[in-house]
């Protein structure tokens, strides 16, 4: 057992310390937080990420954890805090698909995740959820 802090960036921003065995999935850590802290709503979040800046090591590594691997898996040392950032999809509006000639050429799916062009001969345009001023931000584009 080892003690690991998670540092919230969401609401108040609190840091939770909780015991935990070193074979727990990384992904386990946020029912681990509700349960010894009695804290729901960080259960409220569907997509997140657990980050954890390694500044020991001769690196000085800043790495987001993968939720199906183990606290073993990264060596992370006792008593170390690691930060759990929430993180919203970003919806695809079907209503604001810029159109060609009248003809739509953007398919959505997967709830409006996914948008898929039918026709590769002309350009197009679609507006999200997500208003975006300032940050890094990342897509996965399959070509």
């Amino acid at each position: 057992m080892i003690k690991i802090n998670v540092k919230t960036f969401y609401g108040m921003r609190k840091v939770y310390s909780i015991k935990v065995n070193i074979l727990e999935k990384i992904g386990n850590l946020i029912n681990i937080i509700s349960t010894q802290n009695n804290c729901k709503d960080i259960l409220q979040y569907n997509f997140y990420r657990i980050i954890y800046s390694d500044i020991t090591s001769v690196n000085k590594k800043i790495k987001e954890l993968s939720l199906t691997e183990r606290i073993l898996d990264y060596f992370i040392p006792d008593n170390t805090t690691l930060l759990f950032l929430d993180q919203d999809p970003l919806i695809l509006d079907s209503l604001r698909i810029g159109n060609h000639i009248l003809v739509i050429i953007i398919k959505l799916s997967s709830n409006n995740l996914t948008a898929t062009k039918k026709d590769n001969n002309h350009f197009n345009s679609i507006f999200a959820s997500l208003p975006i001023s300032f940050g890094k931000q990342y897509w996965e584009i399959k070509v």
